[in-house]
């Protein structure tokens, strides 16, 4: 192969990573469900992924369980307030609201599906408006699973890798309308019968300092870098050219 046509396969290669590259802000719409396994009750005393606060907001108990972790400082920040918990309780399912948001939800604003036998899995689907959801968790025996959806875009797989349960990964939580749920493993590796289902949200902000690192190379830098060396192929090619005429 000569340097003109090696130029002219260099150039398409390049010219097609540019296209991908600018692509990339639309591909942000797919998402990744991400998870992190505990043991305790999701809203108990014991400081845990979810734990209440007495006195929180005004609130005690139920009312004031909250997804929490501590930032790089060893601050604890506050990423979801409780929305409204479903319970089995065998033959009779309980609905419990958050005290904060009773004006604003009702039961009937959920719907579930595709639930197993003893709900061991399932999906649900919420209707209302705010508060939105932002994480859930689904309860069983001595543990709990924590759900959150993310953007599949580099920066949710570099902050959610090699652990899910990071300040990083757990601050690009979607707002989001439907979800699905598996229960913890027992011994012998099989789901639990569930407990109960609680979901999280309301208006507790993001973390804007101390978050972690998700720094990934910005798609716009990764353009120009493709175009920069594009203009080295084309004024290589020019060169070249010359070269031959002489």
């Amino acid at each position: 192969m000569n340097i003109n046509k090696r130029i002219k396969t260099w150039s398409k290669a390049l010219l097609a990573c540019v296209c991908v590259l600018i692509a990339m802000p639309s591909m942000a719409t797919f998402t990744s469900l991400q998870s992190a396994s505990f043991s305790g009750n999701d809203c108990s005393s014991k400081k845990n992924a979810v734990f209440h606060e007495a006195g929180y907001n005004g609130y005690n108990g139920f009312n004031a369980c909250r997804i929490a972790i501590d930032d790089n400082l060893g601050n604890t920040v506050y990423l979801a307030d409780v929305i409204a918990k479903f319970d089995t309780n065998g033959s009779s399912p309980s609905y419990t609201e958050s005290g904060q948001f009773a004006a604003d939800i009702q039961q009937s604003d959920w719907s579930f599906g595709n639930v197993g036998k003893n709900y061991k899995t399932g999906t649900w689907t919420y209707t209302g408006g705010s508060p939105g959801i932002k994480f859930w968790t689904a309860k069983a025996g001595n543990g709990f699973n924590l759900f959150w959806l993310v953007d599949n875009t580099p920066e949710a797989s570099n902050a959610c890798q090699p652990s899910t349960f990071t300040l990083a990964c757990l601050n690009l939580a979607k707002t989001v309308t439907s979800g699905s749920w598996t229960t913890p493993l027992n011994k012998k590796g099989n789901p639990r019968g569930l407990s109960h289902i609680t979901f999280f949200g309301g208006t507790t902000q993001p973390c804007t300092s101390n978050c972690g690192s998700t720094t990934v190379p910005e798609p716009q830098t990764m353009v120009l870098l493709a175009l920069a060396l594009l203009g080295l192929v084309a004024r290589q090619k020019r060169s070249t050219t010359k070269v031959k005429k002489s």
